[in-house]
């Protein structure tokens, strides 16, 4: 063979043996295999319970590619916690409220309403629809505005306001801070706390921890109230009575109407609104009065029990002995001609309208009042009321007390 020929030929032969020294080499450091695709509408492979598939070993200097980032599902608005904020935001709801009321817009009054609480949205509904809400606020032009604010339990916030229609009065009303925006709420039951008790000479407070706050003022009004009534009475409870204090519609008994600060609940007790919540009445001389009030209907139920006696004794009672006559309301009525029969008046819940009953209220307060001063004072009068209560006749036991 030629020289050229062997020069060729080794180094084909050279060729081939580095060739074949290259592919033992990346036998011994195979590349892993990857797992085939999943056949379209095929069975995913099954991976044992509680068997973690190892991961894959890359190769040292192998770049990887950074992972995709998932965009974050959005979020609602973390709750303002400064005070100017909180105002600003809470005043702007209440003048939607307002602006609702005004226009009689109840889409956009329940828009500002906490939609969570069932028995909250209920009763605002309730309230919208009502004869209160028209006879105050339909086309009146009432406004209201954030006195101050103060966060009272995690998104809680408590608001003390004033309607234009009271003049200075104050009432405190709850927001919630609801998916980035503010609406008017009140806590569910289970956010009130534990049930405590305080316990007086008189009567018995049973009350939530939320109303903690309140309960030395609320002691002191329903104290002077019962005062206020035995005075007037001359008589006081055969026992201790309860009073039960209620932060929201859900735990009161009854659930009584918006315009309802307190009731007297047969056979159970006084039932009062937290002067902090929606319907409440600031503790006070108004809340005293109305304590009076509810107290004079425990001593009428004391005296008559176990019968009943007729609305107009137990209503004019309540409002006489509590010099809360209306003098202004009767004189109204007998002005319009509405002057109704004692058979009306032991019916005046079932009257035609409010206005009509309003009326029959004052006509009662007067009717007792006129009793009471003519017939030897308040003694003689709970002694018609327990006779009436068995013979139910007004005119017998008018002549069996003062024959």
């Amino acid at each position: 063979m030629s020289e050229r020929y062997n020069l060729a030929t080794r180094l084909v032969l050279f060729g081939l043996a580095c060739l074949f020294a290259l592919t033992l080499l990346l036998g011994c450091f195979a590349l892993p295999r990857l797992a085939p695709l999943a056949t379209p509408g095929g069975p995913s492979p099954t991976v044992p319970a509680a068997t973690e598939a190892p991961s894959p070993t890359i190769p040292a200097g192998t770049e990887v590619p950074p992972t995709p980032a998932v965009a974050a599902s959005p979020t609602a608005a973390a709750m303002p916690t400064g005070e100017k904020a909180m105002r600003e935001g809470i005043q702007k709801v209440l003048d939607q409220r307002m602006r609702a009321l005004d226009k009689g817009d109840e889409a956009l009054f329940m828009a500002t309403i906490d939609q969570s609480n069932l028995t909250w949205k209920r009763v605002q509904s309730d309230y919208f629809k009502s004869p209160y809400y028209a006879r105050y606020f339909l086309h009146a032009g009432i406004t209201a505005r954030v006195k101050r604010v103060q966060i009272y339990q995690d998104s809680y916030v408590k608001v003390w306001l004033s309607l234009s229609s009271e003049g200075q009065a104050e009432r405190v009303w709850v927001y919630r801070w609801v998916d980035g925006q503010w609406l008017h709420s009140e806590p569910q039951e289970e956010e009130l706390g534990e049930r405590l008790l305080r316990e007086t000479d008189h009567f018995t407070v049973k009350y939530w921890a939320w109303d903690k706050p309140v309960i030395d003022d609320v002691v002191a009004t329903v104290e002077a109230g019962y005062q206020y009534a035995v005075t007037r009475a001359r008589r006081q409870p055969k026992e201790k009575f309860l009073v039960i204090l209620s932060p929201t519609y859900q735990t009161h008994p009854g659930r009584a109407g918006a315009d309802v600060a307190a009731n007297y609940i047969a056979d159970l007790g006084l039932a009062i609104r937290s002067p902090e919540s929606f319907g409440g009445v600031l503790a006070g001389n108004v809340l005293s009065s109305i304590v009076a009030h509810e107290l004079i209907h425990l001593l009428v139920r004391e005296i008559a029990y176990p019968r009943a006696v007729p609305v107009w004794m137990n209503e004019g009672a309540a409002y006489y002995l509590t010099d809360d006559v209306r003098v202004s309301m009767l004189r109204e009525s007998v002005r319009k001609g509405q002057i109704f029969s004692l058979k009306e008046l032991e019916n005046l819940y079932i009257l035609d309208d409010e206005l009509q009953q309003r009326y029959a209220l004052a006509q009662s307060s007067a009717l007792v009042g006129y009793i009471i001063e003519t017939y030897s004072g308040v003694d003689k009068f709970w002694q018609l009321l327990a006779d009436e209560a068995q013979s139910r006749s007004v005119a017998e036991s008018l002549s069996a007390c003062w024959a």
